[in-house]
């Protein structure tokens, strides 16, 4: 039973395509199962080694596993055979990005598959990564926003929307300038560290991945989304927001201190200061009971600390309103008790090795990018371009949309080549979205059309497909019927 078993396997591993390893690879890839995801991509390789899919998964998967020296080679060579595939810029920017002294380029690649696929959220996702690598908050929360109006349910750009927010630095940070990277922990050398502090392991090993819908920290409070995936997805969501929470009540404390100690200094005279003290601690703890509440199911600690800035609130209002001495030592009791209790936490989290209340126990969510299928030309829409009397591109520059007659042909990796006039590779440097149109030889009614990304190659523009059309030129028979419409 276990030979004819294994041999039944192997035949259907053996009847499986290339875009078929591919297509396992990917979903591995985000069932957080790396080494199977190598394996089924380096399969998928070996079948179509001209493929710039199997080796942008191969890339993908290496870096996952913090292998990303390994990854460069076959991240590089995806681009090689599909210079205008946004996914395979977008691989190899997001492994860029982990070795020092590329980060430049990282950035310039990330660039370049925003301008390839302009409507795609995950190139703005990996450029607000990259700025909050480097401490550009501002840039950061720009490039999230951005992702986020093209898909507002985007996991990654939340999470991290949430730590640009909050002024979130990697730790150990080093090179110069910021161009160098920072170390990870775990498996691998150089690049970033994806877990933050207290992930251990390899990439795949830190909690912080996973597909979480975690929270986005808006101005004046934290809003906590849905779980999306259970296991590291929950755990990431909930420690974020559990930490953001008290980093909040961190800042409503020292903010709600320095009045109190205004008003004790100045006495009678301070009552407007203390009353703004008693109206900030009273509003303030309810968006933090909120989040809480939807994260983590009415946290006892983070009610606890709602309820001291409210005591707290009371008295100095108290205090400034009634002048009550009672009211002047309740209000600075309970801003202590609360400082007690940030302290009972973080020697509690340091006893434990657990997360604390502060920023260094925030996770960059980082979940697998660019596993988008390339598209393929089936063999009859590459007969068509091969053998084309005519074919036609399409582009657009300042005059508006334009078509000129060109010769193509189709490489081996599945880009068409096509050549045309110095007037149409102006525009493409502008504008690298084209369609090429040819008229199938070996079926007169038949018309192929491909849309993609155009770059600029020896000899010859090398357009990316991005999609394909097949259709029929309408014969008489529709041509009679249309006229006796009208």
């Amino acid at each position: 039973m276990g030979i004819a078993r294994n041999s039944s396997k192997s035949d259907e591993n053996a009847d499986k395509s290339s875009r078929d390893w591919c297509g396992e690879a990917a979903a591995r890839l985000h069932a957080e199962r790396p080494e199977d995801a190598l394996t089924a991509a380096r399969a998928a390789a070996g079948l179509d080694p001209a493929g710039e899919w199997p080796h942008r998964l191969t890339g993908l998967a290496l870096e996952r596993l913090g292998r990303d020296r390994d990854a460069l080679p076959p991240a590089r060579q995806a681009v090689r055979l599909a210079p205008g595939s946004w996914a395979a810029r977008l691989g190899l920017a997001t492994v860029l990005s982990h070795l020092p002294g590329h980060w430049d380029e990282a950035a310039g690649q990330a660039a370049l598959a925003r301008r390839y696929a302009p409507g795609h959220p995950d190139p703005l996702v990996l450029e607000g990564d990259l700025a909050l690598l480097r401490g550009a908050h501002g840039r950061a929360e720009a490039a999230y926003r951005a992702a986020l109006r093209l898909d507002p349910g985007h996991l990654q750009a939340h999470v991290n929307l949430g730590l640009a927010l909050l002024r979130w630095d990697p730790p150990h940070v080093t090179g110069s300038s910021g161009t160098g990277g920072a170390e990870k922990g775990g498996a691998g050398t150089g690049g970033v560290e994806r877990g933050g502090v207290g992930a251990a392991g390899p990439r795949t090993g830190g909690v912080e991945r996973g597909g979480a819908r975690a929270a986005g920290v808006e101005m004046g409070g934290v809003e906590g989304g849905g779980v999306g995936a259970a296991g590291a997805g929950v755990r990431v969501a909930r420690r974020n927001v559990g930490v953001a929470l008290w980093i909040l009540v961190g800042r409503t404390w020292s903010v709600l201190a320095a009045l109190t100690a205004v008003a004790l200094v100045a006495g009678p005279r301070a009552a407007p200061v203390a009353m703004a003290a008693g109206v900030l601690a009273a509003v303030a703890p309810y968006p933090l009971l909120r989040a809480s509440c939807r994260a983590h199911r009415g946290c006892p600690w983070h009610t606890a600390a709602a309820v001291l800035l409210v005591l707290a609130a009371a008295g100095c209002a108290a205090g400034g309103a009634l002048g009550a001495a009672w009211a002047w030592w309740a209000g600075p009791g309970a801003l202590a008790a609360v400082a007690a209790l940030l302290a009972l936490l973080s020697a509690r989290a340091w006893w434990r090795g657990a997360p604390g209340p502060w920023r260094s126990s925030l996770l960059r969510c980082d979940l697998p990018a660019g596993t988008d299928p390339s598209v393929p030309l089936h063999p009859r829409v590459r007969r068509a371009f091969a053998y084309a009397r005519t074919a036609v591109l399409s582009f657009g520059d300042a005059l508006g949309p334009r078509m000129v007659g060109a010769a193509t042909s189709v490489g081996p990796s599945g880009d068409l080549r096509v050549v045309v006039g110095d007037e149409a590779w102006e525009a493409v440097e502008a504008d690298p979205r084209v369609a090429v149109f040819a008229a199938d030889p070996d079926r007169g009614r038949r018309w192929v059309e491909v849309r993609g990304i155009a770059v600029a190659g020896p000899g010859a523009l090398r357009v990316t497909p991005e999609q394909v059309l097949v259709g029929e030129f309408p014969g008489r028979h529709q041509r009679l019927q249309r006229g006796t419409r009208r």
